[in-house]
């Protein structure tokens, strides 16, 4: 190998490196030993109080600010060598408080409708900060929407088994009654409290009514001389260049396709990281709304191209007989061992979720 080769594989080997975000340093970095071109890296922390040479993170204490320094990789190939910078910031070590408050849960029900709790609630912090915290609600009878005496005296005992569970009439906001519901909150002893309010048949509020009407997107289209228009000639003009072999590169090598010559993909797409595939569900997602907001054909060719390799990875994944139906991401599905991932309507957390 040439020294200009050798040159060449350690600017990649540099090039395709990725940590992680550094902006926000928590926890011990995971830092590569070598490179994919065959270069070996070595670290050097230029504040090693607060990260190793070896990733191995030390936060500053509450109140001593967060630390900014510098990691430098240097490459090196058969006696030729390369560094790249990393600037970073370790973030202080939190402050700790304690949950002084629970705030209610308020929620209306509509007769004949079932009843829905929010699956956290907002806590208040000794230290004035607000976070959510999970909840577990104490049932609620089927019948919470169900007909309730208007007057105190006539309230309703509910079977045995319902508690944390009560009722009572609401005359001054117009309620035919309010339910109390307790929960349990975890990482606190503080009680978690929602209230039901229960309308009454005439006082039942329909949602607001429909004030347009949807219609397809290849039915817009942007005008000259907008600045819209600009950034969506600019959207189209980087979509037009992607190279459909590269993003399908992580899938193929998942699902023990073979990859042809594309390249590997970097950054988030890099290797050693859990996003792989992210990349290529959004690509994807901006092809659809390019062909159909222009119309051109060589964004149908390219979602044509993904989609198609995409099915081809997901038939070579049923094929290994180790994934479960239907099955498609970057990566094996060993990683989401123990893990249930809810599938969001966006495209590309689709494809690297599998």
């Amino acid at each position: 190998m040439t020294e200009q080769m050798m040159d060449q594989v350690l600017r990649e080997d540099l090039e395709a490196i990725y940590i992680g975000n550094l902006n926000t340093v928590e926890a011990d970095l995971i830092l590569p030993v070598q490179g994919h071109g065959g270069s070996c890296f070595t670290w050097r922390s230029s504040e090693p109080r607060f990260i190793e040479d070896d990733g191995t993170v030390h936060r500053p204490l509450s109140g001593q600010g967060n630390r900014e320094l510098t990691l430098t990789v240097t490459a090196s190939l058969e006696g030729r060598r390369a560094e790249r910078s990393f600037p970073a910031t370790v973030l202080q070590e939190k402050k700790e408080s304690r949950v002084e408050e629970i705030r209610t849960v308020r929620v209306n029900a509509v007769p004949g409708q079932p009843v829905h709790l929010p699956s956290v609630v907002i806590a208040r912090c000794s230290d004035g900060r607000q976070m959510t915290l999970p909840v577990t609600w104490e049932a609620i009878d089927a019948d919470v929407t169900g007909d309730v005496p208007r007057t105190e005296a006539e309230k309703v005992a509910y079977p045995s088994g319902e508690e944390g569970v009560s009722s009572g009439t609401d005359r001054s906001s117009g309620m035919k009654s309010v339910r109390h519901v307790r929960g349990t909150v975890e990482g606190t002893e503080l009680p978690a409290e929602a209230e039901i309010h229960c309308l009454t048949e005439e006082k039942s509020v329909q949602g607001p009514q429909r004030q347009a009407e949807y219609f397809p997107l290849h039915q817009v289209r942007l005008l000259p001389g907008t600045p819209y228009y600009d950034h969506q000639r600019r959207m189209t003009e980087f979509l037009r260049s992607v190279d459909c072999d590269r993003l399908l590169y992580n899938f193929c090598r998942a699902a023990g396709l073979p990859t042809g010559e594309a390249l590997p993909m970097t950054g988030w797409e890099e290797e050693s990281c859990k996003l792989r595939g992210h990349i290529t569900g959004h690509t994807l997602s901006g092809l659809s709304l390019a062909w159909a907001a222009t119309e051109e054909e060589v964004f149908l060719e390219k979602c044509t191209i993904l989609v198609e390799g995409l099915a081809q990875c997901q038939e070579a994944f049923a094929a290994s007989g180790q994934t479960h139906p239907g099955f498609l991401s970057a990566y094996s599905e060993e990683q989401f061992a123990g893990a249930v991932h809810p599938l969001s309507g966006d495209l590309g957390s689709l494809l690297y979720l599998g």
